[in-house]
């Protein structure tokens, strides 16, 4: 499992950026604020819905405003190209703004909440379908242990244990 291309848009601080590693080591550095852990944050967050900490209920992928308000009407996008056993394949996450509209005014108004949509090669898929193809591709511990330095020293230490006499 190659990745070839990475686009994350309107995704916590980082409003457009692609990356084209095409399938080769890359680095990715620069000063403090400046989007490293965010890149790290979205792959993790379109492989996993999850934030680098592994929590679900600790990262907002959506961005916020001047007030430090969330910028709801953003449509948070993570999309990845990766060749797997010589074949390209796509996976995209939007993190869509739900909405409900008011008894008292009738007007459309944001609800604070979210629905994600998700993608394989340009398809629709179900949560649990792109979990699914996910699993069948790669572990999410091992991808934690190989794309984050820290994730070993994170771990529980009979876990370290147990991984370094494997």
């Amino acid at each position: 499992m190659k990745i070839n291309k990475l686009t994350i848009s309107n995704f916590a601080g980082i409003k457009e950026e692609k990356f084209n590693f095409d399938g080769k080591d890359a680095k990715i550095y620069g000063n403090n604020a400046t989007g490293k852990t965010t890149t790290a944050t979205a792959l993790q967050w379109l492989l996993f819905d999850k934030g680098l900490d592994g929590s679900t209920k600790s990262f907002n992928p959506v961005p916020l405003n001047e007030k430090n308000e969330e910028n709801y009407e953003l449509i948070p996008t993570v999309f990845a190209e990766f060749e797997i056993d010589g074949k390209i394949t796509t996976f995209k996450k939007e993190s869509h703004p739900k909405y409900t509209i008011n008894q008292k005014t009738n007007r459309k108004e944001y609800s604070r909440s979210r629905t994600k949509k998700q993608y394989i090669n340009d398809e629709s898929i179900k949560v649990k379908d792109y979990k699914a193809r996910i699993d069948e591709l790669i572990d999410e511990d091992v991808f934690k242990l190989i794309t984050n330095p820290q994730a070993f020293n994170l771990l529980d230490w009979k876990k370290r244990r147990s991984l370094l006499f494997e």
